[in-house]
């Protein structure tokens, strides 16, 4: 009982603060502030082979401005692990508001000659010298990483996971978009087809692997719940969490491992 008050407390807060925010948008009279807007974060990925990529960071104002102001798109260093001129370029910085503006936004071009498959990020504020910024929304995180295309990552894979012995397999693309296919996955003619992002997520239906057991039948893989399978479509690498079942019961949750050869 405790625990669903607490959430319903949690519930009406959050509806509040939002209503909050509402009114304050549509009935503020204090100053022009500075906020981001459309979300605090954004994660964007950069095909190999593309040179650059650009994409904005949209900001907003408590009210339209009056006069022409300047806003400032401020790299927080310390807690970045992109570096500004080798990983991404900010555009245009600063950008001019013409009065009457209640938002804008700045373009940053995301580098590939600085970019890895395992990602950096760059936090950025936001400064003006003739606008104060807002109690809230204030810290924007651009997360970035390298993608190769898929034509890259098929192939030939040794499969080194935690259920069955090791084996060999080749990996696929489906005439349908965005789908992998394991061929031979388990047991010779099986498959196991997967579908992908351009973030490396990987996800799968609950699917018959092929193999028997002995006692128990037909083992099926489905995935572990709580855990985000992906691939590295630069190193060749994939990695599937997976619950192998069988009509009487689970055999558990295992880490699957294949690895271009």
């Amino acid at each position: 009982m405790k625990k669903l008050s607490y959430i319903f407390l949690t519930l009406i807060t959050a509806v509040l603060f939002t209503a909050c925010r509402e009114s304050m948008s549509e009935n503020y009279n204090g100053p022009s502030e500075l906020h981001f807007s459309n979300g605090l974060s954004a994660s964007e990925v950069i095909v190999e082979g593309s040179g650059s990529k650009e994409v904005k960071v949209p900001f907003g104002l408590l009210k339209p401005v009056d006069g022409t102001h300047s806003v400032s798109l401020v790299v927080d260093t310390k807690n970045s692990t992109a570096v500004e001129g080798k990983d991404f370029q900010i555009v245009d910085n600063p950008v001019e508001l013409k009065s009457g503006a209640a938002d804008g936004f700045f373009t940053v071009k995301i580098l590939e000659k600085g970019a890895t498959s395992a990602g950096k990020k760059v936090v950025f504020s936001l400064s003006s010298p003739t606008i104060g910024n807002a109690v809230f929304d204030q810290s924007y995180t651009l997360n970035m990483a390298l993608f190769c295309p898929v034509s890259k990552f098929v192939g030939k894979f040794n499969y080194s996971g935690e259920f069955f012995d090791p084996f060999e397999v080749e990996i696929v693309e489906d005439t349908k978009s965005n789908t992998l296919i394991i061929k031979n996955f388990a047991v010779p003619g099986n498959s196991l087809k997967l579908t992908y992002d351009n973030t490396g997520k990987i996800n799968f239906a609950s699917q018959a692997t092929g193999y028997v057991h002995k006692t128990y039948g037909m083992v099926t893989i489905s995935p572990t719940k709580g855990k985000q399978s992906t691939f590295n479509s630069c190193t060749r690498e994939l990695t599937l969490y997976g619950t192998y079942t069988v009509a009487a019961g689970s055999f558990g949750d295992y880490v699957e491992v294949f690895k271009g050869k």
